[in-house]
């Protein structure tokens, strides 16, 4: 059951504050960990990550890596038995804008995408009263 907004308020507020503070610290570490571009890992760590993928049709992660969206991104210019490109589609595709580098979700073909982020967001929260359950 929901917390009794009047009887918890300092509570409630303290709870908000440690869920923002926890959210801002998983971002930080997150990034802290990350290489700064894709360039910056070797193709043989690339090609490693496609030959253990390789003989999955569909990816699900409950984690939106850069390392697997960038390994699953990356054209490798050899004849490897991996997947180059759009064999392991999110989904998402460019703009088609000159210039614009928005990229969104194709609705109209939405049976190529085979890798999926099943993750929450870290920013979006929910709060039921009793009223509301």
């Amino acid at each position: 059951t929901a917390l009794d907004e009047k009887t918890y308020e300092a509570t409630i507020v303290h709870l908000r504050e440690a869920v923002d503070e926890l959210r801002e610290a998983l971002a930080h570490s997150i990034a802290d960990l990350h290489p700064d571009h894709p360039n910056t890992i070797a193709v043989d760590r690339y090609r490693s990550v496609r030959r253990f993928l390789e003989p999955f049709e569909r990816i699900y992660t409950v984690s939106y890596d850069l390392l697997l969206y960038w390994a699953l991104m990356q054209e490798i210019p050899d004849g490897a038995r991996v997947h180059v490109g759009r064999s392991h589609d999110d989904g998402f595709r460019d703009s088609g804008v000159d210039g614009d580098t928005t990229v969104l979700w194709d609705l109209y073909d939405p049976f190529a995408q085979c890798v999926y982020y099943l993750q929450e967001p870290c920013t979006s929260t929910s709060a039921t009263t009793d009223s509301e359950s």
